[in-house]
């Protein structure tokens, strides 16, 4: 089942700060206990009243269908509070909803914008999504030059595709000055990021089954 993986490591990375994240924030940690125990219902109750965190973990419940059932359309309520609040996360997720219309109207204009928000917190794979979109014309303006520039900031981030994606553009020229060096250069960090994202799935996947 696959809330049993991606549940836990979702909570790790949301609460790895467990005494400092929880201690002003009872939801959580109740919400967390409600979890341990297979109490979902009651996990998913507190957690939506944890702030924007918690409504993430929320949402991923519900996308997911982890220990309820899956309904898309609570999965995207809740990314979006909790991507209103702040949570990039959220955004990124609420950004692939509305671009495949998957628990929302597809609408590549509110992809743009909560891949926005995403990328310019920092997420990588946002960054890409967005770059691509520019480079597409969807949601967007066509524009070359600034798809290669959130495809540089994703693959500065350690997103493969989008070093790919760069260098592909710089091969061929493709709206914006062509440079096989330049090209060549991104290819290898495209390789070396697989390469890398093989052998990280083998630690997550030890992390979410410790006793496989």
């Amino acid at each position: 089942m696959r809330h049993k993986i991606i549940i836990p490591l979702l909570l790790f990375s949301t609460l790895c700060l467990y005494p400092t994240a929880q201690a002003g924030n009872p939801h959580l940690i109740s919400g967390t206990q409600a979890y341990e125990r297979g109490d979902y219902q009651g996990a998913i109750h507190e957690y939506v009243q944890a702030g924007p965190d918690g409504q993430y973990v929320a949402g991923m419940f519900y996308y997911n269908g982890s220990g309820v059932r899956r309904d898309l359309t609570k999965a995207a309520f809740w990314f979006k509070k909790a991507a209103e609040e702040g949570n990039s996360g959220a955004s990124y997720l609420l950004g692939t909803m509305y671009e495949d219309g998957i628990g929302v109207d597809k609408d590549k204009k509110q992809a743009a914008k909560w891949y926005h928000y995403a990328a310019n917190s920092g997420d990588a794979k946002a960054a890409y999504r967005l770059g691509y979109l520019y480079k597409m014309g969807n949601g967007v303006t066509h524009d070359h030059q600034v798809a290669a520039t959130w495809f540089r900031k994703a693959a500065k981030h350690g997103n493969a595709s989008a070093a790919y994606s760069l260098a592909m553009m710089r091969e061929k020229g493709d709206g914006i000055k062509q440079d096989h060096e330049k090209a060549a250069k991104w290819f290898r960090v495209a390789a070396e990021k697989r390469v890398s994202s093989v052998e990280n799935s083998g630690i997550r996947e030890r992390l979410s089954c410790p006793n496989c």
